[in-house]
């Protein structure tokens, strides 16, 4: 099973080893990552919970 997500911001922590991707659409001064987590093994009908944290820089 493969499971990502999108997001603008600098990665934290994240559970489960994920794999992260810098995207080139980054505009500002947070940079585009995909993260992905690909080897997770699930039984017929549990649901995943995993957590990850990002920084992301709002300019004032």
């Amino acid at each position: 099973m493969r499971i990502h997500c999108h997001f603008s911001g600098e990665l934290v922590d994240a559970d489960a080893k994920p794999t992260l991707t810098l995207l080139n659409e980054s505009s500002g001064i947070n940079p585009h990552s995909e993260i992905a987590w690909t080897s997770i093994q699930l039984k017929p009908g549990e649901e995943p919970t995993l957590h990850y944290r990002y920084h992301l820089w709002i300019p004032y």
